[in-house]
């Protein structure tokens, strides 16, 4: 059973599709709001591959062993996931510009296969921006001059 949520649910709670959250949506803030509203979140690191994608796609959603490591394996097992916990979830794809930067066509797969079963299995997934800090975790970002 999952905990009983303890504020209002986010926006996107529910609401199957991919939506690219605004610059101020850090990864950790949404994970602290999926948690407070009993959301269990599965965090997709930043990749810079095709192959990169599809391993850590498999990991964060436990794909099966037995399972490929190709577009259409990951697009079958994305309209399954009968293996997840039967609770509210999403999936945060950390970063997704790296792979878009890196290999057009791979994040326009990627992209493609998430729409896919975003529509057909009222899957959310969100994509947040990296945090830009340096080697000491300082944020590094260039402020505006006030």
């Amino acid at each position: 059973m999952s905990p009983a949520p303890t504020s209002p649910v986010p926006w996107w709670a529910g609401r199957p599709g991919v939506f690219q959250l605004s610059g101020a949506a850090s990864q950790e803030a949404v994970v602290a709001a999926a948690a407070s509203a009993g959301i269990a979140v599965y965090v997709l690191p930043p990749v810079g591959s095709k192959a990169e994608f599809l391993e850590s796609l498999a990991a964060t959603l436990r794909f099966p062993g037995w399972s490929g490591r190709n577009w259409d394996a990951a697009a079958d097992l994305l309209g399954d996931l009968s293996w997840l916990p039967n609770t509210p979830w999403v999936l945060v794809w950390v970063d997704a510009g790296r792979l878009k930067a890196a290999d057009p066509g791979a994040y326009g797969v990627a992209r493609g296969i998430l729409d896919e079963a975003a529509a057909a299995r009222r899957l959310t997934v969100l994509l947040v921006e990296a945090p830009r800090r340096g080697r000491s975790g300082v944020d590094t970002r260039r402020r505006a001059p006030i």
